[in-house]
């Protein structure tokens, strides 16, 4: 293997800030065939490194595949191969990034992190890093290159590092503009086995407790007389570090909803709109289980050219024909984020009507500080700066296209040692351990607004809370921390206009990944389940309102 180097392709954790640039690889390589330097664009305009090839093989080797043995990590490699491969037909769209700061979460985004050194594989560097250089550029129409310099935005895919827990999945502004101008045609990635030969190896290695990964392309200059010629990358390989301070891999959300029809119309079909993954094959997906009127189709499709987080998922042609009014309309989804949140669910009625529902999802949530301050420059062999949990609890949210959600029930129970799966998320289960279920006493009802959220403090003080928490007062602090030291299975009772829905939640998981590390089995264990009208005996309580 070619010796490896810390600082320019090793990304770590940090945070972020705005306004696009680029930052290709450029000069002479070292005599392994790795960049010493970036491109000027501005006065060397082809110096940058690319390839040559159109169709280019990639394979994921045996040392990365015992690793990492879970087919949905697998799967993750492809999808970032995939945004790559798309990036000359990918609209740039109006939004210009789409990191997401997720909160704090024991792992590395696996397929964020591949996006990003395949990158580095293509001749892209940091941003960050070329700014200290004076070598990031963005287009500039009134400048006579094109080109201009520009401060780094410190939120692109490209940057040198990522948070802890949080996901950069999507080519932005900088990284499309970037490709094109290296390339400026489509490339193709083509999988190969395990033992073919390939123009780039997905593999391990073994580096410091702070290192995520390290992607490294090999380059000859095109005329070696004359580096700012640019180079010809051969090769490359990209490396994930089996010793990394927390795992890499990927955590998963699974919902499911089960609410009764209450307008009396037969239901054609049901629509989720989710926001958090761009990934269009969902692990699972749940098509009115155990009724007598399943839906026997399902679909997924983008939504938008800005929002390309944003999917749709229809339901249709259920068996008979429609779902009789009054009855129960069960779907779910299981996808490949865990913080991924419902936009909105409509069921369709005969003739077209809609009728909203008021789906909520709970997550977990912290309040996380970096002990150390980050430098303004990184140092070789970049690290990860550790973060300090503050507060932890439960997040609830409401989805856009209703009103209002009203909460006026929340019931938690302990679940650590029950084994509890997606099909123990019930009623019975509920009932079954009803002696150590512990009811929250709201003051008043919980009414959250679109979009809004609610948290739960189980661990933390009011001085421990972000600024914008405080002043919105949207948190109810429970004094819980003991019920953070395992699995937690949350039942809440949520009212919209005529519409009640119940959702059982369990929280509290491992991470799929690396073979060495914390995993839980496929599929995950983590699942949400919304759940309907005849749940529980309704209890009336106070609740904390939020107008």
């Amino acid at each position: 293997m070619r010796s490896l180097k810390a600082g320019l392709l090793v990304l770590v954790v940090g945070f972020s800030s705005q306004a696009w640039a680029i930052a290709p690889f450029g000069y002479s390589p070292d005599a392994s065939g790795m960049p010493t330097g970036y491109a000027d664009v501005v006065n060397d305009p082809n110096a940058h490194w690319s390839w040559d090839l159109s169709n280019i093989t990639y394979k994921m080797d045996s040392n990365f595949l015992t690793s990492f043995p879970s087919t949905r990590i697998h799967d993750q490699i492809r999808l970032a191969f995939r945004e790559w491969d798309d990036a000359f037909a990918t609209p740039q769209g109006a939004t210009y990034s789409y990191e997401r700061a997720a909160g704090s979460e024991p792992f590395g985004d696996i397929r964020s992190i591949a996006v990003h050194e395949i990158g580095h594989v293509l001749g892209f560097g940091h941003p960050n890093q070329a700014d200290t250089l004076g070598l990031n550029f963005r287009p500039d129409s009134l400048a006579p290159s094109g080109w201009a310099a520009a401060s780094d935005s410190n939120n692109e895919v490209m940057r040198s590092w990522i948070n802890q827990g949080d996901y950069n999945h999507i080519l932005s502004h900088d990284e499309l503009d970037v490709f094109n101008y290296s390339y400026g045609r489509d490339l193709d990635f083509t999988e190969v086995g395990a033992s073919d030969p390939a123009n780039i190896v997905i593999t391990t290695y073994t580096a410091g407790s702070s290192n995520w990964a390290m992607g490294p392309p090999y380059a000859t200059l095109r005329n070696p007389a004359d580096p700012a010629q640019g180079g010809l990358i051969n090769s490359g390989e990209v490396f994930f570090n089996t010793a990394s301070g927390n795992p890499l891999g990927m955590k998963t959300l699974g919902i499911n909803w089960d609410y009764e029809n209450s307008s009396g119309l037969p239901t054609e079909s049901f629509e989720v709109r989710t926001h958090g993954t761009n990934n269009p094959n969902v692990l699972f997906h749940y098509d009115n289980n155990g009724y007598s009127n399943p839906f026997t189709s399902f679909a997924t499709a983008p939504v938008g050219a800005d929002f390309k987080d944003d999917l749709m998922h229809t339901w249709d042609n259920a068996v008979g024909g429609a779902i009789p009014g009054g009855e129960i309309i069960h779907v779910g989804l299981e996808q490949d984020v865990y913080d991924w949140t419902v936009v909105s669910a409509d069921a369709v009625m005969a003739g077209g009507t809609t009728q909203p529902a008021s789906l909520l999802s709970f997550h977990d949530w912290n309040n996380a500080h970096e002990v150390v301050p980050r430098p303004a420059e990184m140092p070789e062999g970049i690290n990860m700066y550790p973060e300090r949990i503050v507060a932890q609890g439960i997040r609830i949210v409401a989805p856009d296209n209703v009103d209002a959600a009203v909460i006026d029930e929340i019931t938690l129970l302990p679940a650590e040692g029950l084994d509890l799966g997606l099909a123990d998320l019930t009623r019975d289960t509920l009932q079954k351990h009803i002696a150590d279920a512990i009811f929250v006493e709201l003051l008043e009802n919980i009414k959250l607004t679109p979009r809004e959220d609610f948290f739960l403090i189980l661990d933390g003080s009011t001085a421990d809370l972000p600024d914008e928490m405080l002043q919105n007062g949207n948190f109810m602090l429970l004094n819980r921390p003991d019920l953070l030291a395992g699995d937690l299975m949350i039942f809440g009772r949520s009212t919209n206009g005529t519409m009640t829905i119940g959702t059982f939640a369990l929280l509290g998981t491992g991470v799929i990944g690396f073979q060495g590390g914390p995993t839980v089995p496929e599929p995950s264990a983590v699942m949400l389940l919304l759940l309907g009208l005849t749940l529980l005996p309704r209890r009336r309580r106070g609740g904390h309102q939020r107008s």
